[in-house]
């Protein structure tokens, strides 16, 4: 009898200990399906914010960037760009854009600071496949092929470096009516409803008159913007 009451004592230590452990896995699997379900509800909403961005309807674009750098095999070319832009829809798939572009570069042994007009035409492929399938509104928010004609005008303020190096002094000041055009492959994005990206792959021909020969010939770059982009919206 004894040894029977031994044997029914361990047995309900040990499914009372049992249940321990079942409810704590029980409450660990709660836990776990509320962080799950947490996580979930966050990864929604940021695809939705990003499907919302996506499907947004944006015709006229205004845009205020800065270029980090420009990097250009002509003369050893890198400069620093802000650049103020108005982007307009002709088509789903074409746009014109015009931008303001104020630069400062170094050239060899001088340093130059320029204001540049812009103007240009962009190709945005497949948009109009993506509106018909319903995975894109008309906006901007795509890869693009580019034409653009820049310096028109251009106004140029060259300073030489003296001889000792130790500072700058003005060469010339003068207003040039053409710079470059050119053919380029680009990636324009919304980060949200205020900021953007582009970056885009140039090449074309250059024109820069000098003060005893000019300077011309072809050009490849890489260029990459980040700034503010503001939709105006017709009533």
């Amino acid at each position: 009898m004894k040894k029977v009451l031994v044997i029914l004592i361990f047995v309900i230590v040990s499914l009372s200990k049992t249940d321990n452990v079942f409810s704590q896995s029980d409450s660990m699997k709660v836990e776990y399906r509320q962080e799950s379900s947490d996580s979930s509800d966050y990864f929604k909403k940021i695809k939705y914010k990003y499907l919302n961005i996506k499907l947004k309807e944006e015709k006229n674009l205004i845009k205020i960037g800065v270029r980090p750098f420009s990097l250009e095999l002509k003369e050893n070319n890198i400069s620093v760009n802000t650049i103020i832009s108005f982007e307009k829809k002709i088509s789903p798939e074409w746009s014109i854009i015009l931008d303001d572009v104020f630069t400062y570069g170094r050239f060899h042994s001088s340093k130059e600071f320029t204001n540049s007009l812009d103007i240009g035409t962009r190709y945005y492929y497949g948009m109009n496949r993506a509106i018909q399938k319903g995975i894109s509104g008309n906006n901007f928010n795509r890869n693009y092929f580019e034409f653009s004609v820049n310096g028109l005008p251009s106004i140029d303020n060259q300073h030489q470096e003296k001889p000792d190096g130790t500072n700058y002094k003005p060469t010339s000041n003068r207003i040039i009516f053409f710079k470059s055009a050119g053919m380029a492959w680009g990636i324009q994005r919304r980060l949200n409803d205020y900021t953007y990206f582009d970056t885009k792959i140039s090449a074309g021909y250059f024109y820069k008159p000098g003060t005893y020969i000019d300077n011309r010939g072809v050009y490849v770059g890489v260029n990459f913007i980040i700034g503010f982009g503001y939709n105006i919206k017709h009533k």
